[in-house]
């Protein structure tokens, strides 16, 4: 390798080192943009939940158990 070419791989190899061994700047860098990327894949992939269901059993009338479905809000 000849002078120039030690000038312009140095810097690069350097770079490579300390991104290899030290990433997390660059990464957090680039969260707030991959998080808005991947937002509409992540709600489509897990909507929100359908509201519960709870059943009661009306004690009214003992010879026919009705049954009460309730909506959770």
């Amino acid at each position: 390798l000849n002078g120039r070419e030690i000038a312009t791989l140095l810097p690069i190899a350097v770079v490579c080192l300390v991104l290899g061994l030290y990433p997390t700047p660059m990464l957090e860098s680039l969260e707030p943009s991959v998080d808005a990327l991947l937002k509409p894949t992540h709600e489509l992939m897990h909507p929100d939940p359908p509201p519960a269901i709870t059943a009661q059993l009306d004690h009214a009338t003992p010879s026919i158990a009705t049954l009460k479905l309730e909506v959770a809000q």
